[in-house]
């Protein structure tokens, strides 16, 4: 049980670091987007 939980755990901790590296990214191309698009 332990170990299931511990995974679970890990599981939502990668997510949520996977999920704030691809906002980061997106971001960045966005704003590279709007940058050429502006200029």
């Amino acid at each position: 049980m332990i170990h299931f939980c511990f995974r679970f755990f890990y599981n939502r901790k990668l997510h949520f670091l996977l999920l704030k590296g691809l906002r980061q990214v997106s971001k960045y191309c966005h704003d590279q987007f709007c940058d050429k698009k502006i200029k």
